[in-house]
């Protein structure tokens, strides 16, 4: 078996010796072919179908490759592109890295332009709002930050313009504002120092030219509704407060002048009914006002009175002179005229006690003429008499001037009536008054004369005009309240059918109900309902039973909807309650409830006291909940600080760590702190992005390290007898081949301990690693032969070849020669591995590749044997 290996083995080796100097001619012509077709191609010219037919027609990758740089347009990029995809996979990435890159810029310039499109509607948009600034500001830097080259700078400086232009806008709307809140202040210290009542009517017109100013300004829906609004109400208020001051003040100034006017006067010329009619005529203060100058009034009045009772008091003194006088002069009377004065006086006495009224005036009138025709008497008698005159008077008033006395009043009183300003009740009810008193006359004292009846009956109606006029306007008024109330009641009933048949039409297809414009309708009718006016109580009660009816369709179905909404709200309520706080999806819980409740509320508005009532409760729990997320949030805290700590800890010891302990040593201790690190939980996040470069630096210092010490320990391997074990694990491996051979008798015995023996004669390898690799692959060998293991012997002879491409594949990844003989595989590698791409720049790991080579069972030649420890020594001298 051995010499049929040799003698196989020999004729390769010989065959190689003939066709390596006839390859090594062919690769330098190869060569120099492909630096002249490399050459070429910076001589041809710029026209992009002569280079497409270059990439054609030349064999050489490199030189396609240097044409294809050339290319630009998409077109004969994409031609490119299809024919290369399987024939030269370099070319073919180019081109698809091009045209990818290409069509990335026109969707970037595409995205550009959207945005620019959108800043320009914003500058012309009424009711501009920073955050839509701030998202066209965000947009842009998202698209420019990476792709400066792409974007022309015409489209830069569009957008510095643009944004310039939109930050104007934003200054006007900060420069409006703050005007409205100097303005508003303005209003506050008016209010406070309360200056003369023009010249805040100066500065309120001022303000309100800029009011006007502000409505038309551009920025003006972008300020809150509120703010202008409100300003204009306070605007309007006070103005109208210090209009009316200012009438005020003219009415008081109007009265104190026409006071000080008639203080001045002397009181003898001065008439009190004429006072009094100028003191109601002047117009009206407040009674504020009207105190003081009604205490003025009052002592100017009293002062004239005072006057007037003061004259009258001379007069009658002058007069009660005059009669003494005049009495003086008639003290000689007849007797016969005192004894017809006498008897006419106990003739009046008598009547007056009988009762006898016209005989008692007969009598009177006769003593009166007595007394014309200067007929004294004593001053005894004097006085009796006209003590009973004074009766006889009183007898008078109470039979005929009183009546007369009355009557005249009454009819001064009806007069009056129609100059009065009262209320209609109040007008009918004195009208009614007037007249049950004159009746009552009537039945006292007789029935008036037509003339006072005539002139009292045109001066009540005269007064009761407004009364028929107002009841004829109530009667127009009722049957219109009463056509509107019919119209509305119309209306509802068919609204109502309506809204019965499209209920129904939803409940069977199953759809959403638009509850707004219901809930609208339902409540603007109430509305005008209430403002229904006067109809009569019965009409009212028929219009209200037929109102309700009609509605109660709508409302039944409100009425449950509201139920089952205050319901739902109830539910989310009690959803958010029950949400717990530590749960990572908490945010997302509350936000998803929170658009529940917005579009619940916006599809069906509940009254105003129940949905404040619940918008509080669920208010108060969406609080509690963000509180304790919060408690939440600061205990994650203080738990990422510690984390921070900890990592911090495992840095500090990578940036420790040193290779003076030996490879095992750094390797355990390098990977127990890699695995601390991952079972660490977060970090703060603001200091996540340091600790974690902090953690790569230590750990790519440490990876350096590690990869130096296996360098080290693969090239001490190699220099410390590898070549000897390997070829004592090929010598076995070879040996362990001839049990599949049936022909051949083993010419010796197999002794196991005389390679046991050789085995432990070779030095220990530097590399533990390795050296457990090797002894592993031995003893099993040992163990196969031992056994006579054919099914090894049949693994064996399946891995040469396995081993062999391993073997061609390392070299190509990093480069060394490969016999002659295999140039052609090799070639098939290159190809291979270019098309398979791998990381490390194709290059496997060190490790990996070591242990390929070592690990797998497979008997090689001393050819072999050299190539594997070449590259392992390759492997070594890797950086």
């Amino acid at each position: 078996m051995f010499g049929f290996l040799s003698k196989l083995f020999g004729r390769k080796q010989s065959v190689r010796q003939e066709v390596q100097p006839r390859r090594k001619k062919q690769v330098l012509v190869q060569n120099d072919a492909k630096i002249e077709a490399v050459q070429s191609v910076e001589q041809l010219p710029d026209d992009e179908s002569v280079i497409i037919g270059f990439l054609k027609e030349t064999r050489f990758a490199d030189a396609r490759y240097a044409a294809a740089l050339r290319l630009h347009s998409v077109e004969a990029m994409t031609e490119v592109r299809t024919f290369t995809q399987k024939t030269d996979r370099r070319v073919y990435r180019l081109m698809q890295n091009r045209l990818n890159e290409m069509k990335q810029s026109k969707e970037i310039l595409a995205k550009v332009d959207a945005v620019l499109a959108e800043a320009d509607s914003l500058v012309k948009k009424d009711g501009l709002a920073p955050n839509q600034v701030a998202d066209f500001e965000r947009h842009w830097h998202d698209l420019y930050q990476g792709n400066e080259a792409v974007i022309p700078a015409k489209k830069k400086a569009r957008y510095e313009a643009c944004l310039k232009q939109l930050g104007d806008r934003l200054q006007d709307q900060l420069s409006l504002q703050q005007e409205i809140r100097q303005a508003s202040e303005s209003l506050d210290a008016i209010v406070k120092k309360a200056p003369l009542p023009e010249e805040t009517l100066q500065v309120l017109s001022g303000l309100e030219q800029r009011l006007a100013g502000w409505k038309q300004s551009l920025e003006a829906s972008s300020i809150p509704k509120n703010t202008i609004g409100g300003f204009e109400s306070r605007l309007q208020k006070l103005k109208s407060e210090t209009e009316k001051s200012v009438k005020e003040s003219e009415a008081v100034q109007t009265r104190a002048l026409w006071l000080e006017k008639n203080e001045q006067e002397p009181a003898e010329s001065l008439n009190k009914v004429v006072l009094e009619q100028e003191w109601g005529q002047l117009p009206q203060v407040t009674q504020a006002h009207y105190t003081p100058l009604f205490k003025r009034y009052s002592a100017l009045r009293d002062k004239i009175i005072a006057c007037e009772n003061l004259r009258k008091e001379q007069q009658k003194a002058l007069s009660e002179a005059k009669k003494q006088e005049e009495r003086q002069q008639l003290l000689a009377e007849t007797a016969e005229d005192r004894e017809a004065f006498n008897s006419h006086l106990k003739a009046l006495r008598e009547a007056i006690d009988a009762g006898a009224i016209q005989e008692a005036q007969h009598h009177s009138e006769a003593l009166s003429q007595i007394h014309l025709d200067s007929r004294i008497v004593d001053k005894g008698l004097l006085e009796k008499c006209s003590q009973m005159q004074a009766e006889l008077r009183q007898l008078n008033d109470w039979a005929k001037w009183s009546d007369r006395l009355s009557r005249e009043n009454l009819i001064k009183a009806a007069e009056a009536l129609s100059q009065k300003k009262l209320g209609i009740d109040d007008l009918a009810d004195a009208v009614m008054q007037l007249r049950e008193q004159w009746k009552s006359l009537n039945t006292v004292s007789g029935m008036a004369t037509r003339e006072q009846w005539t002139i009292f009956d045109a001066a009540c109606n005269k007064a009761y005009e407004p009364v028929l006029i107002h009841a004829r306007a109530q009667v127009d008024e009722k049957k219109k309240n009463i056509r509107y109330a019919e119209s509305i009641i119309a209306d509802i009933k068919t609204y109502a059918d309506r809204f019965k048949m499209e209920f129904e039409k939803a409940v069977e297809a199953g759809r959403s109900i638009d509850w707004k414009p219901i809930i609208n309708f339902y409540r603007q009718t109430l509305q005008s309902w209430r403002k229904l006016g006067i109809v009569g109580r019965n009409e009212k009660k028929r219009l209200d039973a037929e109102m309700a009816e009609a509605l109660a369709p709508v409302r039944d179905r409100l009425y449950e909807q509201t139920r089952l909404e205050v319901q739902r709200r109830e539910d989310l309520i009690a959803e958010v309650d029950r949400i717990d706080p530590n749960h990572p999806e908490s945010g997302k819980k509350l936000r998803a409830i929170q658009l529940k409740w917005q579009a619940g509320a916006k599809n069906f508005p509940l009254d105003n006291r129940k949905d404040s009532k619940l918008w509080n409760r669920f208010k108060a729990v969406c609080e509690s909940l963000h509180d304790r997320r919060i408690e939440k949030g600061k205990r994650e805290e203080q738990e990422r600080l510690g984390n921070l700590q900890l990592k911090e800890a495992v840095c500090a010891e990578l940036e420790s760590l040193d290779d003076a302990d030996g490879l095992e040593t750094f390797e355990e201790r390098f990977l127990s702190l890699t695995k601390r690190w991952d079972a660490t939980g977060g970090v703060p996040q603001e200091s996540g992005a340091a600790i974690q470069k902090r953690f790569d630096e230590a750990v790519s210092r440490c990876a350096e390290i590690l990869k130096r010490l296996k360098n080290d320990g693969l090239a001490s391997a190699v220099s410390s007898g590898l070549a000897e074990k390997l070829r004592l694990c090929s010598e076995l491996e070879n040996r362990i081949l001839r049990f599949l051979s049936d022909n051949e008798q083993i010419a010796e015995e197999f002794s196991d301990e005389d390679f046991d023996r050789q085995w432990q004669a070779l030095p220990h390898l530097s590399d533990s690693h390795l050296e457990s690799l090797l002894s592993t692959r031995f003893y099993n060998g040992l163990k196969a032969a031992a056994a006579r293991n054919v099914a090894y012997g049949r693994r064996l002879q399946n891995n040469i070849a396995v081993l062999k491409d391993h073997l061609l594949a390392f070299e190509v990844a990093y480069g060394l020669e490969s016999p002659a003989v295999l140039e052609e595989e090799r070639q098939q590698k290159q190809k291979e591995i270019q098309q398979r791409g791998s990381d490390n720049d194709g290059k496997p790991l060190s490790e990996d590749a070591a242990k390929t080579l070592l690990e797998l069972p497979a008997p090689v030649d001393e050819s072999d044997i050299g190539r594997i420890v070449a590259v392992l020594a390759k492997l070594a001298g890797c950086s």
